[in-house]
């Protein structure tokens, strides 16, 4: 599952997790998402988990 947190020392960083392991630590809630995002259509899930909450994850559509 991938994961992101909320720093409990620094309310403005947020931590991306994949399957407990830390992969790494933004300052932006809009960069984690983009990361934890990517990490979940590499490995083919359809949700992660943002503070608690599942979010989908939408597939990219190919245009011809």
């Amino acid at each position: 599952m991938i994961s992101i947190k909320q720093n409990e020392n620094f309310s403005n960083w947020y931590q991306v997790f994949s399957f407990g392991k830390l992969i790494d630590e933004l300052n932006k809630k809009s960069k984690a998402l983009r990361l934890a995002k990517d990490i979940a259509r590499n490995q083919n899930f359809n949700y992660i988990n943002v503070q608690g909450v599942a979010v989908a994850i939408k597939k990219p559509v190919f245009q011809k």
